[in-house]
């Protein structure tokens, strides 16, 4: 059974909709979809327990939504993050680059991917360009 939860804190209800029908889209089932304002503890009866987080203003700026993206893998949930439908590029906090599953930009065809569970990880820019490469934490030394 798939569980995909929607990280509502902060999202108006317009929001919340078209991020639900974006899911839909992505082949979502309106019982698979809950909305939520914390990640808290994992779905013990769940296989493939998801949360989705719409990165808006509002979401980018509350360290609360931070907190609960750093928290989502506990219990090997992902958090896949969404760009909004016509997004500019925004740098993301440390905490969504560190611990989403995928960042993907508004298109359901790569929100499914996403959302499949089969190891495809998806790092969109809000135009569906690849997002650069981050600098290593290290480097390695030339023998």
């Amino acid at each position: 059974m798939r569980r995909v939860n929607i990280l509502g804190r902060n999202l108006d209800p317009s929001e919340l909709q078209k991020l639900k029908a974006l899911l839909e889209q992505a082949g979502c089932v309106p019982n698979e979809v809950f909305v939520t304002d914390t990640a808290g503890p994992p779905d013990l009866h769940c296989d493939d327990e998801v949360f989705v987080v719409l990165l808006t203003e509002p979401v980018l700026a509350a360290i609360e939504t931070q907190q609960e993206v750093a928290a989502v893998p506990n219990g090997g949930r992902r958090a896949i993050c969404v760009w909004p439908e016509g997004a500019a590029p925004t740098p993301l906090p440390e905490a969504i680059t560190n611990f989403s599953y995928s960042i993907v930009w508004w298109n359901a065809d790569r929100l499914s991917s996403a959302l499949a569970n089969d190891d495809v990880i998806c790092l969109d820019q809000p135009d569906g360009q690849p997002m650069p490469k981050p600098d290593p934490d290290h480097l390695e030394c030339d023998e």
